[in-house]
């Protein structure tokens, strides 16, 4: 009988702990993505995401403040032509740090890690155009593909240049060298003052 009730009673005090612990984490987890915090939404427009997920972190500064919450597709585009619509969801203790001066770009977290949302102060202070509808046109982001692509190409142009210019460097010592021949010759010429010769070795001066 005692040995039945000390199983109900570890048993009993093992599912508080393990009760307890969930709680523990949940709060920590909680505390550190924010959530049960209070968001509000964001939409910004892209023609091209560039293989952001949703769940990608959002910064301002570098300091994280919300998340990817999703991307679709719209079915008409607005007047910038864009039509991938990404919804963020921003801490609202931090929505006195956006305004109609933020610039949102697609940025990868090092060269290469995943993408992320980075938000800063436009360039000159320029405003940007927020629509009707609440959207914010984003800068398109940096695709590495094409880059790498130009880079190859741009590389074998310069390599042509290259090959061209050993060929023209290899022309001009033959034509240095040539020239050289003919001034040698020609020195000679005229030091045994036979300068006609060299240039019409069958005809002979007439002799006077």
């Amino acid at each position: 009988m005692n040995t039945s009730a000390n199983k109900e009673i570890i048993a009993g005090l093992f599912f508080i702990v393990t009760l307890i612990c969930i709680v523990l984490i949940v709060f920590v987890l909680g505390a550190k993505t924010g959530i049960g915090e209070q968001k509000f939404y964001q939409y910004v427009l892209f023609n091209n995401v560039s293989g952001l997920k949703t769940g990608a972190p959002v910064r301002i500064a570098g300091v994280n403040v919300g998340s990817v919450l999703d991307i679709e597709f719209m079915s008409h585009s607005m007047d910038s032509g864009k039509r991938v619509k990404v919804t963020l969801s921003i801490l609202s203790k931090y929505k006195k740090e956006l305004n109609k001066f933020s610039l949102y770009t697609i940025r990868t977290e090092g060269l290469l890690g995943d993408q992320l949302i980075d938000i800063q102060q436009a360039p000159d202070n320029q405003p940007i155009t927020i629509s009707k509808e609440g959207f914010v046109s984003g800068q398109e982001p940096l695709d590495l593909h094409n880059l790498a692509d130009d880079f190859s190409h741009t590389t074998k142009y310069f390599n042509y240049l290259s090959l061209k210019m050993a060929q023209l460097v290899d022309d001009l010592q033959l034509f240095a060298r040539i020239s050289s021949r003919t001034i040698e010759r020609l020195e000679d010429r005229l030091i045994e003052g036979n300068l006609f010769s060299l240039f019409s070795p069958s005809v002979r001066p007439e002799n006077k």
